[in-house]
């Protein structure tokens, strides 16, 4: 996470890291910071997410770079593809030359389509 001021202002995973469109980047985001989470076990989480930290992402993301109205359209779609991909594929983070799970996967155009 970077700091300033003592406040989050950006949050880097180095792991899954990748050049991408920000239609990818956005929806990855709004997922990950809004599950809520917690206990090892994810079938004991619950099935929605927590509204209140979806907005405020949203809200941040929204002040250093708006998103246009096309892009809003695909979000809920891009949002499952990122959970199904987050579901399905194995996290590697030994490996560095594949994709280590996420929306990322589908970054070679299938995403949005």
């Amino acid at each position: 996470m970077l700091f300033r001021d003592q406040r989050v202002v950006a949050v880097i995973d180095y792991d899954s890291a990748r050049l991408l469109p920000r239609v990818i980047d956005t929806p990855n985001g709004l997922l990950h910071f809004s599950i809520i989470g917690g206990d090892d076990d994810v079938s004991k989480w619950p099935d929605y997410l927590d509204e209140a930290r979806f907005q405020r992402f949203g809200r941040g993301y929204d002040q250093s770079m708006l998103l246009s109205q096309a892009e809003i359209k695909k979000v809920p779609y891009l949002m499952m593809e990122a959970l199904i991909a987050e579901a399905v594929l194995p996290h590697r983070p030994d490996r560095h030359d594949r994709p280590a799970g996420g929306i990322a996967v589908f970054a070679d155009g299938h995403a949005g389509r």
